[in-house]
Order: C-alpha cells, then sequence, then structure tokens
C-alpha cells in the first residue's frame, strides 16, 4: 500500500490521467474515504491516507504496530506498468492534462518507455517491449 497526504488528489490522478477506475474505498466516512483501490487491466495499487496511530481514539493505539510521525510519502524505486501501446498511453495522459518527464523513449535494455510522476511524488514508468512496436 503507498501512502498518501491527499486521497481524493490521488484517486483523480490516478482515474482521470492514468485510466484507473476506483474498484474500492473504506473509511469511517464515505465522503472522505482513507483508503481505496484502483484498477487498469490486471494491475491493481492500493493508496491509504497518512496516519500515526497518535490520531487514533484513547485506547486505540497499538504500540506493537506504531506509525512514524507524519512524513512526506516516499518510494526508493518508480512503479513500472506495462502496456501494448506506450505512444498511446503517452498521448492519453497528456490529453488528460497530466504531464510526461520523459519519453516515449526507447532504452538500450530493449523498452520503450515513459515517466509521469503523480501527486504524491511517487515515479510511475510505463514500458512496451521494443520488439513489440509496429514497424512501418
Amino acid at each position: 500500500m503507498l501512502e498518501t497526504l491527499d486521497l481524493q488528489a490521488t484517486m483523480r490522478f490516478w482515474t482521470d490521467v492514468l485510466g484507473f477506475t476506483v474498484t474500492g474505498t473504506w473509511g469511517h466516512d464515505a465522503d472522505n474515504p482513507t483508503w481505496c483501490n484502483v484498477t487498469r487491466d490486471d494491475v491493481d495499487v492500493m493508496f491509504t491516507t497518512m496516519h500515526t496511530h497518535e490520531e487514533e481514539a484513547e485506547g486505540g493505539h497499538d504500540e506493537s504496530h506504531p506509525h512514524p510521525a507524519e512524513h512526506e510519502p516516499a518510494l526508493t524505486g518508480s512503479i513500472y506498468l506495462y502496456s501494448d501501446d506506450v505512444d498511446t498511453f503517452a498521448k492519453d495522459v497528456t490529453a488528460a492534462g497530466g504531464t510526461i518527464a520523459f519519453g516515449p523513449e526507447n532504452f538500450a535494455h530493449g523498452m520503450r518507455e515513459i515517466g509521469i510522476a503523480d501527486p504524491n511524488g511517487y515515479f510511475v514508468m510505463v514500458g512496451q517491449g521494443v520488439e513489440t512496436l509496429p514497424t512501418s
């Protein structure tokens, strides 16, 4: 599960820009969920709002599962998605108002890739095997 400071903005970006569908939400307030699952094709990604146990009601603190103080969401790598058509994926992202950080570009490791930063700072890479590119 990936943490977010703004679940609503995250859901909007992943649905409106990246073409995912929200397939589940959870939270005590239905209008302001604290967890979601987004799906596109065979890919599911879960997000949860960042919280600390200090925010929970008295007696709800579990010392065996501590959460650190609030921090910026972080991922030491990238989220990598495969696409059958990375060029169309890039055009769709741009048409939806998203920004492509790089690409589409062919790389020596045999992939054509684009890079996109989501609102949390997570870096999403979308790739397609160069051998699957149509020939002109």
